[in-house]
């Protein structure tokens, strides 16, 4: 059994989404991360979480959606009481967008870090362009804390993958690492150690080869699996029990799936 630790199920048309979760599970997905970007979305991402045994999900705000911060912190946590939310974000940094400042970012994801601190939840990262601000402030925010960070969909620098190492942070692989020019994605993720791996699809988005360029589901999670099994040169089966059992450590609300 595999999972889908990082995907957007709100982002295709309602009436797919079950057919889709479907189809993960029929692919041997046993669980599904559905991944918060906005405040007005947690209504529906808890109404799905309710309906679908499997689906669990985040509540947060995305870098680019910041301007929704009145009273985050307080608002996250009472949010975060929901047995089915297992962690908080995404947030982080995106500098590659002009959409909000980079203070109101950074704001916003201390925000975050002590909203998952005060829940006892993970926290789920997302860093573009931004990588030597996002470690300073996961540094200074979790100083000897034992909360866990996921990296989510890395294809970031090796200075924050080095910050990763050294502070027992999770690397989490999307279809990304399949791409032909993702060469130093593709180094890292034969560099990390497995009990720091993650893998995702980032679903609608980021489909891997060979779909790359065309919709991305939950069930295409497998070749990311694949992808990495060949590049670290462990059998597919050995890695997704390993994978299964960091998934299930670094989010420990989930009910572990049979």
């Amino acid at each position: 059994m595999i999972f889908d630790s990082h995907c957007h199920l709100l982002f295709y048309k309602k009436e797919e989404i079950k057919d889709i979760v479907e189809e993960a599970k029929r692919n041997g997905i046993g669980v599904l991360h559905n991944i918060a970007t906005k405040l007005s979305e947690v209504e529906d991402l808890l109404s799905l979480s309710d309906q679908l045994s499997n689906v669990y999900c985040s509540v947060g705000v995305h870098p680019n959606h910041v301007a929704e911060c009145e009273s985050l912190r307080e608002t996250l946590i009472s949010l975060a009481k929901h047995e089915k939310v297992i962690s908080i974000g995404e947030t982080g940094l995106d500098y590659h967008y002009d959409y909000t400042t980079k203070e109101a970012q950074q704001e916003s994801f201390r925000e975050h870090i002590r909203a998952a601190l005060e829940s006892n939840l993970p926290l789920i990262v997302h860093s573009r362009n931004a990588e030597t601000d996002t470690a300073h402030i996961l540094e200074t925010e979790l100083s000897n804390s034992k909360t866990s960070v996921i990296l989510h969909s890395f294809a970031s620098s090796r200075e924050l993958f080095e910050a990763a190492i050294r502070n027992s942070w999770y690397v989490s692989f999307s279809g990304i690492v399949t791409f032909k020019n993702a060469t130093e994605v593709q180094k890292i993720a034969s560099e990390v150690p497995l009990e720091r791996m993650l893998i995702e699809t980032d679903a609608p988005y980021l489909s891997p080869v060979p779909f790359r360029g065309k919709t991305n589901y939950p069930s295409y999670v497998v070749h990311v699996l694949k992808y990495i099994s060949k590049l670290r040169g462990i059998e597919s089966e050995e890695l997704s029990t390993k994978l299964m059992e960091n998934f299930l450590r670094a989010f420990p609300k989930i009910v572990r799936p049979t």
